[in-house]
């Protein structure tokens, strides 16, 4: 252990380590779980590597917890013996989440049918709310993970190397601000419509896969909450940080490991000091793409972070 883990707090007692599978979870957790017959919370221990450019946790690490902790809970609270796949979630940041906080979940079961369960859930920290998600699952799911196995001991070894320099034409490399944002590096981007349109893109890698061949539902969450605010400041040239209040998406479909996803955007509107933008996630190029996500965020312009960016500033090449 380096002096650097050591300094990582413990989790609460009664917590276990869970055995996640994929280079995703393995690169950001390790995350635990309490189990009882009536319920179950998962948690987490933010570290430096989970943070945004302002040194708070980034959304894309608390969104991951909270739709494993939506999924699981919805397990436990129905009786299911498998993690139902997630297809709707919407999120809301209600709190700054900082470096050394234990994040804590919880998971409410509002309504059920023979294929959907409708959820709500709640992140916090000291009892305090720090992301209010919700979201629906489908349940029966060919080759949804085993309820079971979430206390299954250490997952398989992951690999966790990044994709190599293998981007569609007119791309460049992205710069990346902040420890996890470097974390799903290497991102790309290009610019259209006189440099007012942001096109993200990456390839799925062994550091983004869930285990089990396709791309792991935090990593598309974590980069749409990115795009999004880089769209925002792409085509308003913002000149300041851009975190994100309230985000929804509709889960449609899965990339596998080694295909292009590529982010796009069709609507900006900036009233400072908020500004919305939506987002449409597709796998494969040319005529053989298809959509995988779409969603939209509403952000705080936020300048008093002194987080400063603007449009000449967010490529590396």
């Amino acid at each position: 252990m380096t002096e650097t883990d050591s300094a990582v707090p413990a989790p609460p007692p009664d917590f276990l380590p869970l055995s996640l599978p994929g280079g995703f979870m393995a690169l950001n957790g390790p995350f635990f779980g309490w189990r009882r017959d009536d319920g179950l919370r998962l948690g987490l221990v933010i570290e430096e590597r989970h943070t945004n450019p302002a040194k708070v946790s980034h959304g894309g690490i608390l969104m991951s917890l909270a739709r494993l902790q939506l999924a699981a809970g919805a397990a436990v609270g129905t009786g299911l013996d498998h993690l139902p796949r997630m297809m709707a979630l919407s999120f809301d940041f209600l709190a700054p989440a900082p470096v050394g906080a234990w994040v804590e979940g919880e998971t409410e079961v509002l309504h059920t049918t023979r294929n959907l369960v409708f959820l709500r859930g709640l992140l916090s920290i000291d009892g305090q709310p720090v992301l209010r998600a919700s979201g629906v699952g489908r349940r029966g799911e060919a080759g949804a993970v085993a309820l079971e196995n979430l206390f299954g001991g250490p997952p398989p070894a992951a690999n966790l190397a990044p994709s190599p320099e293998d981007r569609a034409s007119g791309f460049r490399r992205l710069r990346m601000p902040g420890l996890f944002n470097a974390s799903l590096a290497p991102l790309y981007a290009r610019l259209e419509d006189q440099d007012r349109s942001f096109i993200k893109g990456f390839r799925v890698s062994g550091r983004h896969d869930d285990g089990r061949g396709y791309c792991h539902p935090g990593v598309v969450l974590s980069v749409a909450d990115m795009h999004t605010g880089f769209a925002s400041l792409v085509y308003d040239d913002l000149r300041s940080f851009v975190p994100s209040i309230s985000l929804n998406f509709d889960l449609i479909d899965r990339a596998q490991v080694g295909e292009w996803v590529e982010l796009r955007t069709n609507f900006v509107n900036t009233a400072e000091p908020y500004t919305v933008a939506d987002v449409v996630v597709s796998a494969g190029q040319g005529e053989a793409q298809r959509p995988l996500m779409r969603g939209n965020g509403f952000m705080r312009i936020a300048p008093s972070l002194g987080v400063e960016f603007n449009r000449s500033r967010i490529f590396e090449d």
